[in-house]
């Protein structure tokens, strides 16, 4: 099976912004012009019919205890305190608390009858629940933020009546803020009191605790003992800790002892310090022994100075006493080391059993002097914590007191103060110019451009090389123009590259030819399969075309017309259409006789007689005998099929050829489509080269129509200057 081609990354955008710009150019300019006409008539029609007009009312809050003629600075105010006042302040405005006064007034009806009226009963009586409702919608306030200040809004059809509508919420507002906090404040100072008597108590409760304490603790002798105690404390840690150490240090020596007496069991010798050979050539036993090797030197020196030879008997005997001399007082030395090494040893063994004993009666009695620490430590820690208790009682009398001398103060004063009374805005609220002229200009030109991107992203037709570069696993092999967008205005497109080749057309196929040649070289091909997607996908017209190119490259060229449903090789080329393949399949004719040369290296294999069409001899062995015959002669085999939507002719002929391409139709197939006959087409034999996008139009915002039309007039130029200089050459003979 042939490899298949690499297809295209699927992340490749589907939509190009800036073509689609310039291809909806115009019509986005409409829609522009008629956001722009919308715009201004809701403007014209909303000022006439639906203005609205704001009155504000400002106020300012003042914190707990703050005048409003003192400076800010003398007066400490808590923010968050007063945020939150103001915050329900700015919903208490729009409450029906405050909004219901304002309906119930008597004056409503005479000093706003615009709003009043559309809320009049029967009886002539404003009704009150559908009035609030309304007044909640057009009332809004919010609070200044980094100020002390928050505002109330009212907005209606005439300025003069949201102006009244302002003052009337405010007038009520006002009277129940008046009445709210005289009651507030007499209740708060109260209340305050009542703590005040609560917590003089507390403080008389703590200073009987703190008597008691004293009286049952005897503090003063608690203090001296604590002093006394702590002071033994760090002298016994102090003891418990040298007993400790020399202990550990007792336990070192004794584990060396032991580890080299275990040694010298195993065979090894007991290894003795300077000090223990000092301490064991002082005993009197070890003096004696190295006085009588001293006098038997003596002795041996005296001979010598006599004359007596080193073997003479008498020096002989002599050294004989000498070296048992020496011999013994080695192993008396040796046995009175052994004896001091144990001796030593049994004498730490011994401290340290009276350590032993010393650092658990240490241990003992630090933790009695603990216990007694701790008792000591909790009497006078609780005497501390009640004086802390009374201290914090006795700042929170001191705070409950200002709070009531603030409160005293206050004398019924009101937090909320007006700030700017209510006044119209010199300027409407709606409709405003700028914004109906840019909220229609973005809705007209929102929805067009909207419409349009939904339109391109759902339309799933192939339209040129980047369509079909979305389909995964898929290879753009190339593209030729519609016909139209030739200047030349071409009348033949079947032969354009032998009529008119110089045309743009004919270009386009050139380099279709030279891009099949080089992947049919690289995959080793001869035998290409033109399969078209669905019928009028022109993949005649691009063989008969690619053929005359090829040729042009010096290359032998066959053309065979395999689509037996509808063949059409033989009209564009005008030839007969027998005899031909089917001919051959049928054995009733030669190839001699099938086979007809058009130009010079290209051949043409006809669709043959109808009779003879017999679909299913495509897929037959003797259909790759003819093929691999073809691939031996000729240089390029181009077999051209019926589509591959109608029938499986492509599929079958596909696995007797060496390559393949499909050819789709630029606006008549979809993407699905080709995507499942490109998946086909790879699963067989042939290697898929590619899918050529055939009679592609040349969008708005796209190149390619600046490309043909440069490409033209270059041409058109190199014409005339060829002329010119023939011109010349001329009038220089002449």
């Amino acid at each position: 099976m042939a490899p298949r081609s690499p297809g295209a990354v699927a992340s490749v955008p589907a939509v190009d912004p800036i073509k689609i710009l310039k291809k909806y150019i115009w019509l986005l300019v409409g829609a522009l012009g008629f956001g722009l006409f919308a715009g201004f008539a809701s403007y014209v029609v909303l000022g006439r019919y639906a203005p609205v007009w704001h009155a504000d009312v400002q106020f300012r809050a003042l914190g707990p205890g703050q005048d409003v003629a003192r400076p800010e600075g003398e007066v400490r105010v808590d923010e968050r305190e007063l945020t939150r006042f103001m915050e329900t302040q700015v919903v208490t405005l729009r409450s029906p608390v405050v909004l219901e006064p304002v309906i119930s007034d008597p004056r409503l009806g005479d000093l706003v009858p615009g709003w009043a009226s559309r809320f009049l009963t029967d009886s002539g009586r404003v009704d009150p629940i559908d009035a609030i409702a309304d007044l909640q919608t057009r009332v809004s306030a919010r609070v200044n933020e980094g100020t002390e200040l928050f505002t109330m809004s009212v907005g209606w059809r005439s300025a003069d009546e949201a102006r009244v509508l302002a003052s009337l919420i405010t007038e009520k507002y006002t009277t129940l803020r008046g009445r709210t906090e005289t009651t507030r404040e007499t209740q708060q100072a109260e209340a305050v009191r009542t703590q005040i008597a609560d917590l003089e108590s507390r403080v008389t409760q703590f200073e009987a605790d703190k008597a008691r304490l004293i009286r049952d603790g005897d503090v003063d002798a608690i203090d001296a003992a604590a002093s006394e105690a702590g002071t033994e404390l760090r002298k016994i840690t102090l003891d418990l800790s040298d007993a400790r150490n020399d202990r550990a240090l007792l336990a070192e020596q004794i584990d060396i002892r032991r580890q080299q007496i275990a040694d010298q069991e195993q065979g090894g010798a007991l290894q003795f310090t300077a000090l223990q050979i000092a301490q064991v050539q002082t005993l009197p036993s070890v003096a004696r022994m190295k006085d009588l090797l001293q006098s038997y030197e003596t002795r041996e020196r005296s001979l010598e100075l006599r004359g007596y030879s080193e073997n003479h008997r008498a020096r002989k005997d002599v050294r004989r006493e000498i070296e048992a001399t020496e011999s013994e007082l080695a192993a008396l030395q040796e046995r009175e080391l052994e004896n001091l090494f144990f001796a030593e040893l049994e004498q730490f063994e011994e401290e340290r059993k009276q350590l032993d004993a010393q650092i658990a009666d240490l241990s003992e009695r630090l933790q009695e002097r603990r216990l007694e620490q701790v008792d000591l430590t909790r009497t006078l820690e609780e005497i501390r914590t009640v004086d802390q208790r009374r201290t914090a009682t006795e700042a929170q009398i001191l705070n409950r007191r200002q709070q009531l001398s603030t409160l005293e103060a206050s004398g019924g004063r009101s937090r909320v103060q007006i700030q700017q009374a209510a006044r119209a805005r010199d300027r409407r609220t709606s409709p405003r110019f700028e914004v109906m002229l840019a909220g229609g200009v973005f809705l007209c030109v929102g929805l067009t451009a909207g419409l349009v991107i939904i339109r391109e992203v759902l339309d799933q037709r192939i339209k040129g090389p980047s369509d079909v570069a979305l389909i995964p696993r898929t290879r753009v092999l190339g593209l030729i123009p519609l016909a139209t967008e030739d200047p030349q205005n071409p009348k033949h497109f079947e032969t354009i590259v032998r009529d008119q080749p110089k045309g743009m057309l004919a270009e386009s196929f050139r380099q279709l030819c030279t891009v099949t040649l080089k992947r049919m070289r690289h995959a080793g091909a001869k035998t290409l399969l033109v399969a078209p997607a669905s019928p009028g996908s022109g993949s005649t017209s691009i063989i008969t075309n690619l053929a005359y190119a090829a040729s042009a490259v010096e290359q032998r060229v066959l053309i065979i017309d395999a689509n037996f449903r509808r063949p059409g090789v033989h009209k564009a080329l005008g030839l007969e259409e027998s005899p031909g393949l089917s001919d051959l399949l049928a054995r009733v004719s030669t190839v001699d006789e099938a086979i007809v040369n058009v130009a010079p290296g290209i051949d043409v294999l006809p669709a043959g007689t109808p009779q003879h069409r017999i679909f299913d001899r495509l897929a037959g062995s003797q259909m790759g005998e003819i093929l691999g015959q073809a691939a031996g002669l000729y240089d390029l085999v181009l077999i051209d099929v019926a589509p591959a939507v109608v029938s499986g002719d492509a599929i079958a002929l596909a696995n007797r050829c060496d390559a393949s391409i499909m050819v789709v139709r630029a606006l008549a197939e979809k993407r699905g489509m080709v995507a499942r006959l490109r998946n086909e087409l790879g699963e067989v034999r042939a290697e898929m080269l590619g899918v050529l996008v055939n009679a592609v139009r040349a969008s708005a915002g796209g190149y390619m129509r600046r490309n043909i039309r440069t490409a033209h007039e270059y041409q058109g130029n190199g014409k005339a200057a060829a002329s010119g200089s023939d011109s010349e050459k001329e009038r220089s003979a002449a």
